[in-house]
């Protein structure tokens, strides 16, 4: 098996490949990821993540927010508000507004509160008068996220995934995937191979199969001898 050209070894790979283990596909996958760089990596999982549904965007995004520090945490629920665009201050001050009144519950003073705050935020003109509001809901409405604990920030953070588009979560997984080194987005992928279902494992080890050479494959043609 030894002498087998690389071509050849493929072709065998391929024919017997719905043969092999799970532990054999898996092994050619490992076998593949030696070689691949961090974009290689990114690019996997960006077109992975281009067809992944809502659904599980936004599993994917409850394991990003678990494994977020306290800090990432503190700043996504209340991004700092200095180097925005005015623009860009409405905007996230109606969107945490809006959550807030989706959670107001049959608080009738409370609703009424946020409306009128909501409808401030839509109207104010300068950015001082959108940081002035921003400073009185948070000492009036929100509390300030470094008093909050961390099973509340992981909730609200959580309850915002629930307002983003399918974009915007690909995007923040994405995100979170590039801060990563390539260990570490290695180790990430060797832990979703070893809970992969045989046919994604199929399909990965397929698309390995171009990259593998004939030592690689030895592996293969003994358990298919």
């Amino acid at each position: 098996s030894n002498q087998l050209p690389t071509g050849v070894a493929k072709d065998v790979a391929h024919v017997w490949l719905h043969e092999l283990s799970k532990g054999m596909l898996a092994a050619l996958i490992k076998e593949d990821l030696k070689r691949m760089t961090k974009e290689d990596i990114l690019a996997e999982f960006e077109g992975s993540l281009n067809i992944t549904s809502g659904a599980q965007l936004q599993q994917e995004m409850k394991a990003v927010i678990q494994s977020s520090d306290t800090a990432v945490l503190e700043q996504w629920i209340s991004p700092p508000a200095e180097g925005v665009s005015t623009e860009e201050l409405r905007a996230q001050m109606v969107w945490d507004l809006d959550g807030a009144i989706q959670n107001s519950g049959h608080d009738a003073a409370l609703l009424s509160s946020l409306l009128r705050h909501r409808e401030a935020a839509e109207s104010l003109q300068t950015h001082s008068e959108l940081m002035e509001l921003r400073d009185t809901l948070f000492r009036e409405v929100f509390r300030p996220p470094s008093d909050l604990s961390r099973s509340e920030l992981e909730q609200l953070a959580l309850e915002a995934t629930e307002q983003m588009s399918a974009e915007d979560m690909r995007q923040n997984v994405l995100a979170n995937y590039e801060v990563q080194t390539v260990d570490e987005l290695r180790s990430g992928m060797l832990e979703a191979v070893a809970l992969a279902r045989r046919t994604d494992l199929e399909d990965r080890a397929l698309a390995a199969l171009q990259y593998l050479d004939a030592s690689s494959l030895q592996p293969v043609i003994r358990e298919v001898a």
